[in-house]
């Protein structure tokens, strides 16, 4: 009897509620459940709507891998501290006394050709002694913990002062006629001449697997290229990290000075000014930090996070500094305190989370989104994140959901790591905040668990209407 009282009473307050709905009360055992199936699977989640109001936790305060989740918190920080207009600033200057141009890097991600002709279209035709680039000493160029065949690769390109062309070589292996190798284009006309490329590659069958695998020889400019594409498959972008970066910028000045009229007799790189007089020629800027921000979260762009990392440092602890890798995490750490954000078992080991060193726990994440959902700058930092079936990261991902862009958040993974984390419009519930960061070693199946347990939360209702 008192069964059928309750049940009366629930259908009574569904009354009105569509039938693909589902209450908060119930969303806890319904992600429980999901996550019951997963034991092997180390789990933190938080969700929460945007006035505060928790809907899950589970293990939230644990701090795990959270992989690319990381740039979140930098992106974050950068905004807030330092502003969505903010801009960094490449110089080249003169010494006039010893017919000296002197390149003053800012360790701006975005700068391309377009900036090497700005700044040698300020240079006056004539004979130069020396081209001096200020740089980081080449020991800095990598966090520590990235392993040797992250720094190989285009994702893992170094971070110093004098960025040219994202740090990295730019490839296009083109399939051909079935059984020969693949076709291999330079995006930069200079590496064509100074690469050589061993290539055992193929093009295969349109049923046969497509893998790629690059391998650099860490002292020669040697590049092997292996794998297989199907014949008749759309081209794929590629990417080997350049191992010495300043002295690619100063080179790609250097010619670009030949061509305007300009000799320079010899080309270096310098950690310190050198002394004597100088004048400012010119200045290059990059795109706003909203802009900048963007391909760091909706590309998962590492090289761009660790510049952001950078410029938070210098903005707490300008130059000189006896680490200047550990004052920039340190920086970041208090940037996040700074604004009430708990960072307790927070480990920052670098900006962009390549660094398996890193731990952040979702209780963390889902604060600092949360409190950035109030602050002036969050439309900056929402454009900047990827759409569910439509942009960056998450193009693929939802595709065929009822959440197809309604979720905009930022991916991440490695091998045993993944996460998700930012916001949730939902149909029949409205806007939520969420956090979820799954670590298991060795597991390949760990995006699509987060994915089912998003899923799970589409049919949420605010049952009390």
């Amino acid at each position: 009897m008192g069964s059928a009282a309750a049940t009366g009473g629930l259908a009574t307050l569904l009354i009105g509620l569509p039938a693909w709905s589902l209450c908060p009360a119930a969303l806890p055992a319904r992600l429980e459940a999901l996550l019951r199936q997963d034991r092997s699977v180390r789990w933190s989640i938080a969700i929460a709507d945007l006035d505060g109001r928790s809907l899950f936790r589970y293990r939230a305060a644990e701090a795990l891998i959270p992989a690319s989740n990381q740039k979140l918190l930098t992106t974050i920080a950068a905004l807030n501290r330092l502003g969505p207009d903010a801009r960094l600033q490449t110089r080249l200057w003169l010494q006039p006394s010893r017919q000296t141009l002197i390149v003053e890097g800012a360790g701006d991600p975005s700068f391309d050709r377009a900036g090497i002709n700005a700044l040698a279209a300020t240079v006056p035709s004539d004979r130069y002694n020396q081209l001096i680039g200020l740089d980081d000493p080449a020991s800095s160029y990598w966090p520590a913990a990235w392993s040797g065949l992250d720094r190989l690769q285009g994702y893992g390109a170094p971070l110093n002062r004098l960025i040219f062309l994202e740090n990295a070589h730019q490839l296009t292996l083109q399939p051909r006629s079935l059984g020969q190798p693949l076709g291999v284009l330079w995006e930069d006309p200079l590496d064509r001449q100074r690469w050589q490329v061993r290539n055992r590659s193929r093009t295969v069958s349109s049923q046969a697997a497509e893998f790629i695998n690059l391998d650099r020889d860490p002292q020669r400019p040697i590049l092997t290229v292996a794998g297989q594409l199907r014949a008749g498959s759309e081209s794929e972008a590629v990417a080997i990290a350049a191992t010495q970066p300043g002295q690619r910028f100063l080179e790609a000045l250097q010619i670009r000075l030949g061509t305007a009229g300009s000799s320079i007799s010899t080309v270096s790189l310098q950690t310190n000014w050198p002394s004597g007089d100088r004048i400012l020629l010119t200045t290059v800027e990059s795109p706003p930090l909203r802009e900048l921000i963007r391909t760091t979260n909706e590309d998962s762009q590492n090289l761009y996070a660790e510049a952001l990392l950078r410029w938070i440092g210098r903005s707490g602890q300008p130059d000189p500094v006896r680490d200047r890798r550990a004052a920039d995490q340190a920086e970041l750490g208090r940037a996040l305190q700074a604004i009430g954000i708990s960072t307790t078992g927070l480990v920052v080991d670098d900006g962009s989370g390549l660094s398996r060193r890193n731990r952040v726990s979702a209780q963390t994440l889902l604060e600092a989104l949360l409190w950035q959902v109030q602050q002036p700058t969050n439309q900056a930092l929402r454009d900047s994140l990827p759409i569910a079936g439509s942009s960056g990261t998450l193009r693929r991902r939802f595709a065929n959901s009822p959440l197809r862009g309604r979720v905009q958040a930022k991916t991440g993974f490695l091998t045993g790591a993944a996460g998700l984390s930012g916001f949730i419009d939902l149909p029949n519930y409205g806007p939520i905040a969420f956090s979820i960061l799954a670590n298991q070693p060795n597991a390949t199946s760990l995006t699509s668990r987060i994915d089912r347990l998003v899923n799970a939360i589409a049919p949420l209702t605010r049952c009390d209407r």
